[in-house]
């Protein structure tokens, strides 16, 4: 492809995911919302803001720029926070990035502003600027931030945190620093000239810190230049204070646990300043928000004022003749970033006003590669004169219609989409493997969310003026006890190949089974399944031919892996050959009700880990909390697992050797510290309870707590992985029965060491293990110990949560020696 159709491609990938941004709203509006939305299409400028991972995002700012000041606004945050907890489900890594992706995109769908990222991926908490840049790669970050910016053009930029240790995390300290090198770099065409065939240099007017005190209070700085705001001002066409807007929008953070009370009343917001022109007590000091900005602008915003002035809110119809003029004025004005989102605010605009309800509606929701998609465009609307349905263009080429639509009359148009052997729903940051610490991406995709859905453009004519419409197209069924569902396309490839299991672990040369299952989404087909084995790995039966009779079918093969004596853990990669084309990725579905179906394709991978991991007792027993895959790692090495629910913990619990409390099992279940006398009794009687981290917060004693003994939590963590870490005590059973655990089993530790240790406690405890941060001092509340009459109470901040399910072999040792205490 050549450079300006590249560029060119790059742009059009842009403005249409804008466009796909405001076609959520080419169903019918309220007249409020209408003359809401009238109101913002005639204020011009931008407000960026900018921190480290969803929900760091002070939405009430976010509500109040977008809705209060009508200012295109947008969120930048850095990383899509695939290293936070996940307290709805056991999504980790990419996965609870996805996660949280369409959270953050849920948020801006309620509080009105945009959403981008960079390709920095969040590595886990971090302690300081400098580790953040040293993982993420200054420049590439850097990069991605510059190129926002010149693209969203903002004339304000506000960060989150101070770019210091006050910021409390090395990500947000990081943005904050980031971020003000961006302000000055968007600005200097010697910084990144490759970027400057798509987008224009661009300098802010100013950059300010979203100032709060400990606590995030809002009281004012003690020193420094700063500007109050009351965000909290009542908006009458929406019906919400921007309070109440923005604790809807904070509340779809649920796998973070924000669920917000809406808060009504003042709330004054502190902003510091940081760079750029000082504002004289308000941030859009000096800073031209009307059409008269641009070249050929004021009759734009002459027209508009007479259409807000003289709109019906009884009959908004009336006023389309009028935005047509507005349309056509706004063809004269200069190009801009923001004069070509006006045009699809405007045209979803006069969509609204006319009653419009337009869809492009495929007749199923999955796909696969290169398949044709069928379906039909549905045309209905409530405007007095007849629309035209002039045509359908799908890929270049046009389906003439021609069709008179009368009022409040279906018009139906068939179609077919041809799609591309290469084109996948696969998020584009994850169809190559990271770069270190950065997603890799084309550049067509820079900074956006996904990339954009399979649209159809449809062309309709109102009063003799044509308006082209991109649609995406989705699918809509009924379900009995919804209703009407919507659901995006998923485009898979053609089969997909998923594992019972992605770890296992093997304690000799016994033969284990795996269960493979072949998904066929797209023709009749058939093939063989295979692992590709490594050395000293026997795989029988050495292939499975699979025939398939129908779309969608699911076929089981089960292989029996056993290893040699002397093999080494490796990676076994599982395929499906049909046509000598080999489909080695599986089918990966995130589901929750807040959010829509999203779904990935990561490779069919087995971790195979060969280790000498000894274990005492059988049966344990879990109790689960946010969310983990620690369960199935412990039936990996041999333990009979039960979930305990809240009735069964009052049942017989002599028969567990062992009783795991699951991660911040306390904080997700009110019942759980009522169970305490009982878990009590259990230890008393020798059994073992081992609780894994919890988060501060109303627990102090076992009356209301966790523990038999004072112990105090406090946010103590190690989050540098490779930690040196300190045996206390060496000779201790934690570190020796029935596995002897040595400084080597730390090794290969990801993401951190672990989290939320104890902070202070009783001498009833032993300290076993020590380790700190790099220039920090000793952290040795990780793994504490106490007797409780004949049994022991456990308590551990260590992340056997990430490690386990990553197959880190020391972990499993460890961790095999807590359970097996006391036996």
């Amino acid at each position: 492809m050549q450079s300006s159709s590249r560029n060119q491609f790059t742009k059009t990938l842009f403005f249409l995911f804008l466009i796909l941004f405001q076609i959520k709203s080419f169903a019918q509006n309220n007249s409020g919302e209408i003359l809401q939305r009238l109101e913002k299409l005639n204020t011009v400028g931008a407000v960026m803001y900018v921190a480290a991972h969803p929900d760091d995002e002070n939405q009430l700012f976010l509500s109040y720029m977008a809705n209060e000041k009508k200012l295109r606004t947008a969120y930048l945050s850095l990383t899509r926070g695939d290293g936070g907890q996940n307290l709805i489900g056991t999504e980790q890594n990419e996965a609870v990035g996805l996660l949280r992706t369409q959270e953050l995109l849920k948020a801006r769908s309620v509080d009105g502003a945009e959403q981008y990222f960079t390709r920095a991926i969040d590595f886990g908490y971090c302690k300081t600027t400098e580790e953040a840049l040293e993982f993420w790669n200054l420049d590439t970050v850097l990069y991605d931030m510059v190129y926002r910016i010149r693209a969203f053009q903002p004339d304000i930029i506000v960060t989150r945190f101070p770019p210091d240790s006050r910021a409390g995390h090395g990500h947000h300290s990081a943005s904050a620093f980031l971020a003000a090198l961006a302000f000055d770099a968007a600005a200097n065409p010697k910084i990144f000239p490759d970027q400057l065939s798509l987008v224009k240099v661009w300098q802010s007017k100013r950059i300010y810190w979203n100032f709060y005190n400990r606590g995030f209070t809002n009281t004012p700085p003690d020193e420094g230049d700063f500007v109050r705001t009351d965000l909290s001002i009542y908006n009458e066409l929406l019906g919400l204070s921007y309070p109440e807007l923005a604790a809807k929008a904070r509340s779809q953070h649920r796998s973070q646990g924000f669920g917000a009370a809406i808060r009504r009343g003042e709330r004054i917001e502190n902003f510091l300043y940081t760079k750029g022109e000082r504002a004289d007590g308000d941030l859009l000091d000096n800073i031209n928000t009307s059409w008269t900005r641009y070249k050929n602008g004021e009759l734009v915003s002459m027209l508009l004022k007479d259409v807000i002035n003289s709109f019906n809110p009884q009959k908004p119809a009336e006023s389309v003749p009028a935005l047509l003029q507005v349309k056509k004025a706004l063809n004269m004005v200069e190009d801009s970033p923001i004069v070509e989102q006006k045009k699809a605010e405007l045209s979803a605009i006069i969509l609204a006003m006319a009653g419009v309800y337009l869809e492009a509606d495929a007749e199923k929701f999955i796909y696969a590669k290169g398949e044709n998609v069928k379906g039909q465009v549905e045309l209905l609307h409530q405007y007095p004169s007849p629309i035209e349905l002039v045509a359908i263009e799908i890929d270049g080429s046009t389906k003439n219609v021609g069709k008179l639509v009368e009022k409040n009359q279906l018009e139906t148009q068939s179609f077919e989409l041809k799609l591309s052997p290469n084109f996948s729903t696969q998020p584009y940051f994850l169809e190559k493997e990271p770069a270190g610490n950065n997603y890799q991406r084309e550049l067509a995709f820079i900074n956006l969310p996904f990339q954009a859905e399979p649209t159809i453009k449809a062309v309709i004519k109102i009063d003799n003026v044509d308006l082209s419409i991109e649609l995406p197209v989705i699918h809509k069924y009924v379900e009995p006890a919804q209703g009407e569902v919507y659901k995006k396309l998923e485009v898979r490839p053609n089969f997909s190949v998923n594992l019972d299991q992605n770890v296992m672990i093997w304690n000799t040369t016994e033969q284990k089974k795996l269960e493979v299952t072949v998904q066929n989404n797209s023709l009749l087909g058939e093939g063989k399944v295979k692992i590709q084995a490594a050395n000293g790995w026997k795989i029988s039966p050495a292939e499975v031919p699979v025939k398939f009779n129908s779309v969608g079918e699911r076929i089981r093969v089960s292989f029996d892996i056993t290893p040699s004596k002397n093999a080494l853990s490796s990676d076994l990669n599982v395929e499906f050959v049909s046509n000598n084309q080999v489909f080695d990725q599986s089918l990966v579905e995130i589901s929750y009700d807040h959010i829509p179906n999203t779904s990935y394709f990561p490779k069919a991978n087995l971790k195979a880990i060969k280790l000498d991991v000894k274990t005492k007792g059988n049966n344990i027993a879990y109790v689960m909390g946010a969310g983990d895959e620690v369960p199935q790692a412990m039936v990996q090495m041999g333990y009979k697992v039960t979930q305990l629910s809240e009735a069964e913990i009052n049942g017989n619990l002599s028969k567990y050797d062992a009783i795991v409390i699951g991660i911040r099992a306390y904080n997700v279940h009110d019942w759980l510290a009522q169970k305490n006398d009982i878990f009590k009794k259990y230890m008393e009687q020798g059994g073992t309870v081992i609780v894994q981290y919890q988060t501060t917060g109303g627990f102090s004693s076992f009356a209301n707590g966790f523990s038999p003994y004072k112990l105090d939590l406090g946010r103590d963590r190690v989050s540098e992985e490779d930690a040196e870490v300190r045996f206390l005590q060496k000779n201790h059973p934690l570190l020796n029965t029935p596995n002897q655990i040595t400084a080597k089993d730390f090794d290969g530790w990801i993401q951190e060491r672990g989290l939320y240790f104890g902070s202070e406690w009783d001498s009833n405890f032993e300290s076993v293990l020590s380790m700190n941060d790099s220039s920090e001092t000793p952290k040795d509340g990780s793994l504490l110990i106490a007797k409780v009459g004949k049994g022991q109470y456990i308590y551990t901040g260590l992340s056997f949560f990430r490690e386990l399910p990553a197959g880190v072999e020391g972990a499993y040792k460890l961790f095999a020696n807590l359970v097996s205490v006391g036996k």
